[in-house]
């Protein structure tokens, strides 16, 4: 993979996944949107009619609700259905391939060049046109993501950065501070791991330090100078030297704890979204986490003790983070195109995104938490959310934060899409699997890994062709 940096700014709650059942009237003056032919150049808000089926989105944080009242209260002929239901990739597409899929999907951005190169997806790129959606608004990086062969095929919604997450508790009983934690010193790093564990007989008490494998395989990878993929994803470097030696070392971050099993069996039990949290209860001492979970321990345990640091890369010390999200996207085969790129654009826009923010604000503060921002994939929202809507708490400790995560979305790279973006994505997930449980070495695994991932992006790029 080649990494591409950022351009700006950048909480996502995890996301439910859900489905809903849609067959809009567009009420548009260009009637022929509504069987995926020619996407209607004005929509009127006052007229769309029907019933809108999304699947991948659920409204249980204050953020997500807030967006679809909004859309409801500004297209009040057009009926929200969300079920709830998990995204199951296999599902979407045998419902694509039988001519019955949903109108809209909310998924992984990794994934949307395989979805695209399956035929399973429309290009937006007249949508974009007709609307005059200015797609400037949303960061490159996630654009990038979303763009296959120079097409659109999806509107970026939320955009995730990696940051370290320390706990002053943990690091205080160890004798340590935060300025001494250097996360270009590998071997370093695996000596403050070791001081801040903590195992009493055969039970975990503390980890000393999560890496997040082997979800963050590609930002260790990429920490150490080793990209996942080439740069026009065409190629897998999961076998190169420097992915070895990042997968090798992260896995080797569970050994202190007694390795992945005995770290699985203790991190299950976590109170990961409520007030008595590993941070709160002492169970872990540093963590690398998306942003949005420094949100999370705001709004529940905001008299937590934390320190938020940036990653660097290996060697060098130069600070790095790693950009991922979600984006909606229209399959193809959708029964109203129209009605599903107005919900999309709807869903992005700024002022949309400004209210929920202020909606989050307001409800996390009733309940005495801290408003740590709101983190878009849409850079003049974000913006605007920190110049009108975001205010200092006073609290150091996450006042000191959201600097650090806005400093972290300059420093963010990103996958590149890819034909075979889910198969690339399982081969590593895979491969980190077995290294952590002991099953392989790091390099037979990465190298198993790559001659999957290659193989796949080999016959995507036949059927293409």
């Amino acid at each position: 993979m080649y990494f591409r940096r950022r351009r700006s700014l950048v909480i996502c709650l995890l996301t439910v996944l859900c489905a809903l059942t849609i067959a809009c009237n567009p009420g548009a003056e260009d009637e022929d949107g509504a069987d995926g032919s020619q996407p209607a150049q004005q929509v009127n808000p006052e007229t769309l009619e029907g019933e809108l089926t999304v699947w991948g989105f659920g409204t249980e944080d204050v953020i997500g609700a807030n967006r679809i009242e909004q859309f409801e209260e500004a297209y009040p002929k057009v009926k929200v259905k969300l079920t709830p239901g998990e995204f199951d990739n296999q599902k979407f597409l045998s419902a694509a391939a039988s001519g019955s899929p949903p109108d809209v999907i909310h998924v992984d951005r990794t994934i949307v060049g395989s979805f695209a190169a399956r035929g399973a997806l429309i290009s937006l790129d007249d949508y974009i046109d007709a609307t005059n959606l200015d797609t400037g608004i949303y960061y490159d990086s996630a654009m990038e993501q979303v763009t296959v062969d120079g097409s659109v095929y999806g509107i970026p919604q939320f955009s995730n950065v990696v940051v370290a997450i320390l706990n002053n508790t943990a690091m205080k009983e160890a004798g340590l501070t935060a300025a001494e934690v250097d996360f270009s010193d590998w071997e370093d790093l695996q000596k403050i791991n070791e001081q801040l564990s903590k195992v009493d007989g055969d039970k975990v008490v503390r980890v000393g330090f999560d890496a997040g494998l082997p979800g963050f395989t590609p930002f260790w990878s990429a920490a150490n100078g080793g990209p996942i993929l080439n740069e026009d994803g065409t190629e897998s470097m999961l076998d190169s030297p420097e992915v070895i030696e990042a997968v090798d070392f992260a896995a080797e971050t569970r050994e202190p704890v007694g390795g992945q099993e005995k770290y699985l069996g203790f991190s299950q039990s976590w109170d990961f979204f409520g007030s008595s949290n590993m941070y709160v209860r002492d169970q872990i001492g540093i963590g690398l986490f998306e942003q949005w979970y420094v949100g999370v321990l705001g709004d529940v345990s905001p008299d937590v003790d934390i320190t938020v640091r940036p990653f660097t890369t290996h060697e060098d010390g130069d600070e790095i983070s790693y950009s991922n999200g979600l984006a909606w996207a229209i399959p193809e085969g959708a029964g109203d195109t129209d009605a599903a790129f107005e919900f999309m654009k709807f869903m992005t826009d700024t002022d949309t995104w400004v209210a929920a923010a202020e909606a989050s604000k307001k409800d996390i503060e009733s309940k005495g938490g801290v408003y740590t921002g709101t983190y878009t994939a849409n850079n003049e929202a974000d913006e605007r959310i920190f110049e009108d809507v975001y205010e200092p708490t006073g609290d150091k400790s996450f006042d000191d934060a959201v600097k650090v995560i806005l400093d972290a979305q300059d420093a963010a790279v990103s996958t590149p899409p890819s034909a075979a973006g889910e198969e690339v994505m399982r081969a590593w997930e895979d491969a980190s699997n077995k290294v952590l449980l002991g099953e392989l070495s790091a390099e037979e695994a990465m190298k198993e890994a790559d001659e999957i991932a290659q193989r796949a992006l080999d016959e995507a790029s036949e059927d293409q062709g």
